[in-house]
């Protein structure tokens, strides 16, 4: 069954001549070559990066993320941390709720006794 496409020899279940690859996200599976350059994950949000076929594997590489600290675009001031943005509106939204945002930054500042409900 595997051998049913092009890139195998049925009969050997070995690669047809000049096959690189028969299988995978980066195998070009008409032309029986690794792809190269080519987008085979989308980044999933603003601390992912998109992954592309390296030329030398007919898998995609493994799923990187932005550095972590790097500043978030999008959603309060946060930064990004393995992969996702962490930020003030989304640890206010987890503790009251989805329509909760963080305070202004005076707020903070005043809260030096961290009671509960200063920052949101």
């Amino acid at each position: 069954q595997r051998c049913s496409i092009k890139c195998c020899d049925k009969n050997t279940c070995k690669f047809t001549r000049n096959a690189k690859c028969a299988s995978g996200l980066c195998c070009n599976l008409n032309t029986c070559q690794l792809k190269k350059n080519s987008l085979c994950r989308e980044a999933a949000g603003e601390c992912d990066v998109e992954e592309v076929c390296d030329g030398a594997s007919n898998h995609c590489p493994v799923d990187r993320h932005v550095n972590n600290t790097t500043p978030c675009q999008v959603g309060g001031g946060g930064f990004c941390f393995d992969g996702e943005c962490n930020s003030h509106d989304k640890a206010c939204q987890a503790l009251y709720g989805n329509k909760s945002i963080s305070a202004p930054e005076q707020c903070y500042q005043m809260n030096m006794n961290a009671t509960k409900f200063y920052n949101c």
